[in-house]
């Protein structure tokens, strides 16, 4: 696993970097806020930001994380443009939304349409920039938000709570009021710290709740507040009801993560002694030592990334590395069931074993003698949850492969 640059939860100003040659050039997690900052001025590529030839993807976002400024960088994968240059994992409803989400005018694309390079097709605003030139980029709120930070980094914290509060009220559904919302959480670490009152704004106001992006946004940031006010047996029971019944594939990892970190916050914190030792119904999620904690944490960050978007969504299929006997599950995401294409260097005997996230067996696809050769294994979940399952290969007993398989329905 490769990334030139990840952020995971975090607040970020990326600029000035030449990002080549990983698997995602930027990778922008679990409602992180990320700016793209390019150099308008630029009279050539040199001059400016550039984030080129990295292997999936050169810009990959999930879960309300998409950058919210992203101008005047040169965003290409020549020569052979094969791939998505942008990538959002959507958690859409069903249908999407056919609005433009996302704001990505004044960059130098591959070409002068990159429509079919941003993904979803669709989604995206967009316009052609490459230096030297002049580009104007717009976006409902932008300017408004722009003074909300202005106000907040000259600590007028009471004014920029206003200007905030007035661009989610103003502009309702928007980047910019979805960006406001996360920005109230750290206004209040650094004012008067009122997480109830932030709660209860989150809770009450009808414009956070008008659009499922936006309510989903606000469904997690709630559970941020309590965090916040150090509620933390009750944000751990909020992550773990998350997990078990998660609105999508992606909150079941956020979730996994999150319900770690808290963990580790309530370790670190000498003060919560009545607490230190609270273990939730999901014990084996607390850390044991801190080690543990960042090896279990990359890796449920890595799941995030088994796929491979570089391909078509008409051919939504998984390639996996040479060493493991799972070559692809076509389809996947699925529905109900779907084909776990095997493949072995000699005969052998093949099970197929599922698991959920928290490593329980739910499945087994019967024994098969195989010789050597590439198979389809018939892989039928349709007793199941939607959710993430795990799949292992055991050849002749032996585990031989994994992969990560969605079901949608």
């Amino acid at each position: 696993m490769s990334w030139g640059i990840k952020v995971y939860n975090s607040f970020a100003d990326i600029e000035n970097n030449y990002l080549t040659n990983n698997r995602y050039g930027i990778a922008s997690l679990n409602q992180s806020q990320v700016r793209l900052i390019g150099n308008p001025s630029a009279s050539s590529s040199t001059e400016t930001q550039r984030i080129i030839n990295n292997y999936q993807n050169q810009v990959r976002a999930t879960d309300n994380s998409f950058p919210f400024y992203f101008h005047y960088n040169i965003v290409q994968n020549s020569p052979t443009g094969g791939t998505y240059l942008v990538y959002y994992d959507p958690i859409f409803p069903d249908p999407p939304p056919t609005e433009s989400l996302f704001n990505v005018k004044c960059n130098c694309f591959d070409n002068s349409n990159p429509y079919s390079q941003l993904y979803p097709l669709g989604s995206y605003s967009w316009s052609i920039w490459c230096p030297p030139a002049s580009c104007l980029y717009n976006g409902p709120g932008g300017a408004e938000f722009n003074d909300a930070m202005a106000s907040m980094e000259a600590e007028d914290f009471s004014t920029a709570e206003t200007q905030f509060k007035t661009v989610i009220e103003t502009y309702p559904g928007s980047s910019f009021a979805k960006e406001s919302a996360k920005k109230l959480i750290p206004l209040k670490n650094l004012s008067d710290k009122d997480f109830p009152g932030l709660k209860m704004y989150f809770d009450s106001t009808v414009e956070l709740h008008q659009d499922s992006l936006t309510n989903h946004l606000i469904y997690r940031l709630k559970n941020k507040c309590d965090i916040e006010m150090e509620n933390y047996m009750d944000a751990i029971t909020w992550f773990e009801n998350d997990i078990l019944s998660p609105t999508s594939e992606q909150d079941s990892l956020f979730s996994l993560i999150d319900l770690s970190d808290t963990y580790m916050l309530m370790e670190a914190d000498s003060s919560l002694k009545s607490t230190q030792n609270y273990i939730g119904s999901l014990a084996q999620y607390k850390p044991k030592t801190r080690e543990s904690y960042v090896e279990q944490r990359e890796e449920w960050i890595n799941l995030l990334f088994s796929d491979d978007p570089t391909i078509p969504e008409n051919e939504n299929h998984w390639k996996q590395d040479d060493a493991n006997v799972i070559k692809q599950i076509i389809p996947n995401p699925f529905n109900q069931s779907t084909e776990v294409w095997i493949e072995l260097t000699g005969p052998g005997t093949i099970t197929l074993v599922v698991y959920n996230l928290l490593g329980q067996e739910m499945a087994i696809v019967s024994r098969q003698y195989l010789n050597a050769g590439l198979y389809p294994m018939i892989l039928d979940l349709s007793g199941l949850s939607k959710g993430i399952y795990m799949i292992t290969a055991k050849l002749n007993g032996k585990d031989e492969g994994k992969a990560k398989a969605l079901k949608f329905n």
